[in-house]
């Protein structure tokens, strides 16, 4: 909308941020940008918080585990590279995340 449909509708008014009669772009650029801005702040955003609430999950697994362990009498035995990686999310592979990347 922003790039193709709104100059013609609504018009793009030109931008004079210093004041001193120097007009550098229009309002269109300026908001294209600040869109483009918002987007990439907000995917990183999630990309982090979902990597940090996929290594809680972990954690809150194994900690559960261990806890039932202990209090059936096993002990706690320290997790093995394959028990490490049975704790974690099932890896869904990469064409969702560039398809996502694709259609923003």
């Amino acid at each position: 909308y922003l790039a193709f449909i709104m100059p013609h509708v609504e018009g793009c008014d030109p931008v004079d941020r210093n004041g001193n009669g120097l007009f550098e772009s229009n309002s269109c650029i300026q908001s294209i940008k600040a869109n483009l801005l918002l987007t990439f702040i907000i995917h990183l955003g999630t990309v982090v918080v979902m990597m940090c609430f996929q290594l809680a999950s972990k954690w809150w697994a194994e900690r559960s585990e261990r806890r039932c362990m202990e209090k059936s009498g096993r002990g706690s035995n320290k997790y093995t590279d394959v028990e490490d990686q049975s704790k974690r999310q099932a890896y869904e592979g990469d064409t969702a995340y560039y398809l996502e990347l694709m259609i923003q």
